[in-house]
């Protein structure tokens, strides 16, 4: 077995579940991996590259991902703190810690 980023693994170029609970649980993984991903994804939506998503392109996204538009604009609601209609960076990564440590 291999050991890579302090998770074991067994160097197949998979991720089992197993090995995901394993690196899931480390302390780092939030920080790390999971939520510089889902905010890379993110800023992936933005697409007219000024630096926040507007509910236009999250609903665009979301619905992309199948989840239906009432339900994305309750979470985009939800994220969106200061009410200004953008999501931007800070914004989403409160709620992603908040979602993953809850």
């Amino acid at each position: 077995m291999n050991v890579r980023s302090g998770a074991r693994c067994d160097g197949n170029g998979t991720v089992s579940a197993r090995e995901f609970v394993t690196a899931y649980r480390r302390p780092e993984f939030l920080e790390r991996t999971a939520v510089p991903f889902e905010v890379a994804v993110l800023e992936m939506s933005d697409e007219d590259g000024d630096g926040k998503v507007s509910v236009t392109e999250w609903l665009a996204w979301q619905q992309a991902k199948g989840l239906p538009a009432q339900e994305a604009l309750a979470e985009f609601m939800e994220i969106d703190v200061d009410g200004d209609g953008h999501l931007e960076r800070s914004e989403y990564t409160r709620y992603l810690e908040t979602r993953y440590t809850s």
